[in-house]
């Protein structure tokens, strides 16, 4: 991965109102971002914050700030939970019929006015609940996204589905777990360790086959394995390709977790590779895009 200079960050926490509710989001930046900033949108699982994911991600996501001089911003969710694109999704903003999309893409605008940036359009890298909220900005947002990195996050199924897709074609990495323990590499019902189901998503391979297919993919996808073992993980990469590809890492052993260099998660989550990094697959993105 490229480096730029590492810059000292700074980390602002804003709120914004809307539909009478004060939300807060977390950004981390440079002291003085450049205009032609990358944006980079973290969101967070269910049952966290913003400030929990920056924790538990080892902190993947400010390396880009550090070392790119993106502008990382880290919304909270409405009672711990997106309004994401899933049907059976529980917990009061799906309750209260909160506009997470309207949210997020009203937060990216006060973002970008504040710090000057030219460009309004963010990658989103969203885990678990949070990249479920990934795909619903994706399905229902023209204009707004650079790409998407899923990280424990699978497509749900048609019957689970709650949004039609309209949006852009736009590059999509899947960052998936084959002992993930909450969302199952083979698809299946989501849950709590067996406990409170979240609906059912499909098998990470078919998720990222109809993804490439949805933005028009037509080659057969490339496999490879990655060097290296840790965590007692391997990571395989599969790679289709077109105008906006779509990449799948697998990582064999590995648990529903970011991956990052530094934290592992809780042995709950499962293994955390250090095999590849989530902040350095959303820059592979950004860089990819260009």
């Amino acid at each position: 991965m490229k480096t730029s200079p590492v810059v000292t960050v700074t980390v602002d926490e804003q709120h914004l109102d809307l539909d009478g509710r004060r939300r807060t989001h977390r950004v981390v930046r440079p002291a003085d971002p450049a205009p032609d900033a990358v944006l980079v949108l973290a969101l967070h699982g269910s049952n966290q914050d913003g400030a929990k994911l920056r924790r538990s991600s080892g902190g993947t996501f400010d390396a880009l700030a550090a070392d790119h001089g993106a502008v990382v911003v880290y919304p909270d969710a409405h009672g711990g939970l997106w309004n994401d694109a899933r049907r059976s999704i529980p917990g009061r903003a799906r309750a209260e019929g909160v506009d997470d999309v309207g949210f997020l893409t009203a937060v990216l605008d006060q973002v970008a006015d504040r710090y000057g940036l030219a460009d309004r359009r963010a990658v989103v890298a969203g885990y678990s609940n949070g990249g479920q909220m990934a795909l619903r900005l994706l399905f229902q947002t023209s204009g707004r996204l650079r790409g998407v990195v899923l990280f424990g996050a699978a497509l749900p199924t048609p019957d689970d589905l709650v949004v039609e897709d309209r949006g852009d074609r736009v590059p999509i990495t899947v960052v998936q777990g084959t002992k993930d323990p909450i969302v199952p590499f083979a698809g299946g019902t989501v849950s709590l360790f067996g406990f409170r189901p979240r609906g059912t998503v499909l098998p990470a391979p078919e998720s990222a086959r109809r993804l490439a297919r949805r933005n028009g993919a037509d080659d057969e996808p490339v496999t490879s394995e990655l060097p290296g073992r840790t965590a007692r993980t391997t990571v395989s990469v599969t790679r289709y390709g077109g105008a906006a590809p779509v990449t799948l890492y697998t990582v064999e052993g590995g648990g529903h977790v970011v991956p990052n260099r530094t934290t592992r998660a809780i042995p709950l989550l499962g293994r955390t590779t250090r095999t590849v990094d989530g902040g350095e697959l959303v820059w592979e993105l950004v860089e990819g895009a260009h």
